[in-house]
């Protein structure tokens, strides 16, 4: 009887996948790869990404590309910035493309349209002394370029946007934690 769930066990194994959800990547200035269930890795064109450090994707189960970014701007599967995710409009994420990981994106658990991206801004302490950490009731609207903290902003991707975007940007910038140096700037 062991014998024949044994062999069930190792049958059943066989047909197995590994989840798709990183099978994506868009990095670098432009680059991007497309890692298949049989280990091969190809290269993806358009990609509109251009960043030295922090960079996210993600992809649906199956390994469909769903959206990426660069802590400051998102870019929907077919490379067109989401609404409320375009930084150069005034409209993008408080993470910053030198913080080594700018961004990091989880899915709503339940909600398979929901995801949440954290994002971290990269702490310049040389202007510490001077300026008030974010933690307070300061309206944070603008990236201001310093001590942004620790932020989530939300992409609901059943949302087809007026720029033809798939997905918005739906909430931006919920403030979590400020970074605030010390004295000595560390």
């Amino acid at each position: 009887m062991i014998k024949k769930y044994f062999i069930l066990l190792i049958l059943s194994s066989i047909s197995i996948y590994g989840q798709g959800e990183a099978n994506n990547w868009f990095f670098g200035n432009g680059a991007g790869l497309h890692f298949d269930a049989n280990g091969n890795v190809t290269s993806l064109p358009n990609g509109q990404i251009f960043t030295t450090e922090g960079c996210s994707s993600i992809s649906s189960a199956s390994g469909d590309l769903l959206f990426y970014t660069d802590g400051r701007t998102v870019w929907d599967r077919n490379h067109v910035k989401m609404p409320n995710g375009d930084y150069f409009a005034g409209r993008g994420l408080f993470g910053d493309p030198s913080s080594t990981q700018s961004g990091i994106i989880i899915p709503k658990p339940g909600n398979p349209d929901v995801y949440y991206i954290f994002t971290v801004d990269e702490p310049h302490h040389e202007n510490a002394a001077t300026y008030p950490n974010r933690n307070t009731a300061v309206t944070m609207d603008e990236d201001d370029g310093f001590n942004n903290g620790f932020n989530y902003s939300i992409v609901n991707l059943s949302v087809v946007s007026n720029n033809g975007s798939i997905g918005n940007v739906t909430t931006r910038n919920t403030h979590l934690i400020t970074y605030d140096p010390n004295p000595n700037g560390e």
